[in-house]
């Protein structure tokens, strides 16, 4: 549990000069990775887009690295990956992304964005969290 306690270097003064960040995030680490280890995987992928740029800075190994291609291809609606999961039922895609590392649940909603949306696991996109993923994904 001590990875997660070291934030990315560079990065907390981007999170930290705008302000005051949410309340969630002004609770003591250990009291929000248990918060976030807890989550149910659908709850904890909404928590991680909208919150990814106050997130990836502080929690650098529950999040991955975004790229602005990426973001491009998440919001890219015509852009669905031929996916084994897309013919699974919805409870058994829940169910593995249950047992994998949050690191790695992210990872793989960023690969296959569209298709976790089509199935109702990822929320669409906002203009706003579009936005910050962008921003975000320049930090490097």
């Amino acid at each position: 549990m001590e990875e997660h306690l070291h934030p990315s270097p560079g990065l907390v003064s981007t999170v930290t000069s705008n302000g005051p960040p949410h309340g969630l995030f002004r609770l003591p680490v250990e009291l929000r990775l248990i918060i976030m280890e807890d989550m149910a995987p659908h709850n904890f992928i909404n928590f991680a887009l909208a919150t990814y740029s106050l997130l990836r800075p502080l929690h650098w190994n529950l999040v991955p690295r975004i790229t602005p291609e990426r973001v491009r291809q998440m919001k890219d609606s015509t852009h669905v990956a031929s996916s084994l999961f897309q013919r699974l039922p919805n409870e058994l895609i829940l169910d593995i992304l249950g047992r994998l590392r949050r690191v790695d649940m992210m990872r793989y909603v960023f690969m296959d964005y569209q298709v976790m949306v089509v199935k109702g696991i990822a929320p669409a996109l906002t203009l706003d969290t579009i936005k910050q993923l962008k921003k975000a994904s320049l930090w490097g």
